[in-house]
């Protein structure tokens, strides 16, 4: 099974420390030039479009320090009907 890490960024320090929190044999892509409002669309055909067979698209200030959980959230794709899952990106959107 590949999985790549995507994320849209501009600034190169917080990218490296974001990358820190990745297992090492989980290829990671800075993904750049999809900074306009449009490119959110271009950015996700484009993500989906690599050879992975499970893309993680987080944003680049997401720190993801247990990875685990990520693996859980895929094995649990694995078993479903789903062919995504995620979290809305603010709190105030989210229901409880």
């Amino acid at each position: 099974m590949k999985i790549k890490v995507f994320s849209r960024s501009k600034e190169g320090d917080i990218w490296d420390k974001m990358k820190e929190f990745i297992p090492s044999d989980i290829e990671c892509v800075r993904v750049t030039g999809y900074d306009h409002w449009k490119g959110a669309l271009h950015y996700l055909t484009d993500i989906l479009d690599s050879d992975a067979d499970y893309v993680v698209s987080v944003d680049v200030d997401c720190f993801i320090y247990d990875w685990h959980h990520i693996e859980s959230i895929i094995e649990a794709l694995e078993g479903s009907d789903n062919v995504f899952a995620g979290m809305p990106d603010t709190y105030e959107n989210s229901k409880h």
